[in-house]
């Protein structure tokens, strides 16, 4: 389909609630939210957010890893979310950059995204538990949490050392490790996030390197 039929093809659709678009934004540059303006689900990439979010009554919001990592700063929030209130389902990627980057991001979410519900983190290595737990419980609306390819930093020193110990063969050591690990932060969060109901991660999936922590 050429990107003309596309926008053709989504403007003959005035009751579309979700869209799911492949092929990055072409075909979307000529919509405006007024062409979609019934969207309530979207998983897209930045560009196409950029575009069609604004202004739309969209409660779930999946934000496609891109190519080169982005880093969402005041600028990107204040428009995406720009008379877009009740976003309550919310997927992003983390920049890795160092720590504090992560705790301005999660700051950002809770002043442009109030209402969410459920966040989803794709992390792609560590974060840093410690401003997880001070930062996770400005999101007062927060139900469900989720880690995408993550590992607590504030492990890392003992995951290294048994790292350097452990064979092969001994792995499932190091996986219970890690499970007791997240076990037993999410517990402790709970503890300021008194409306979350449901918190999981999936792990890194390890190579010969450790990643440096977010």
């Amino acid at each position: 389909m050429t990107p003309y039929g596309l926008a053709k093809l989504l403007r003959d659709q005035p009751g579309l609630e979700e869209l799911t678009p492949g092929g990055g934004a072409m075909g979307l540059e000529d919509l405006q939210s007024t062409d979609v303006s019934n969207l309530r689900s979207f998983q897209v990439y930045l560009k196409e957010a950029a575009l069609l979010v604004p202004g739309c009554p969209i409660a779930k919001l999946r934000l496609l890893p891109e190519s080169q990592p982005q880093y969402y700063d005041e600028t990107f929030f204040s428009k995406l979310f720009h008379l877009t209130e009740r976003i309550t389902d919310f997927s992003y990627c983390l920049h890795p950059m160092a720590p504090e980057s992560t705790r301005h991001q999660i700051q950002l979410i809770a002043q442009n995204v109030p209402y969410v519900e459920r966040l989803t983190v794709t992390v792609n290595g560590r974060i840093s538990s410690q401003i997880l737990l001070q930062e996770i419980p400005s999101l007062h609306s927060l139900r469900r949490l989720t880690f995408l390819d993550a590992e607590l930093a504030g492990s890392e020193d003992l995951i290294e050392e048994m790292t350097e110990k452990l064979k092969c063969s001994h792995t499932l050591d190091l996986d219970l490790h890690t499970e007791k690990s997240w076990s037993s932060f999410f517990e402790e969060l709970r503890s300021g996030c008194p409306e979350l109901v449901n918190a999981d991660y999936t792990p890194v999936v390890r190579t010969c390197c450790f990643e440096p922590y977010l």
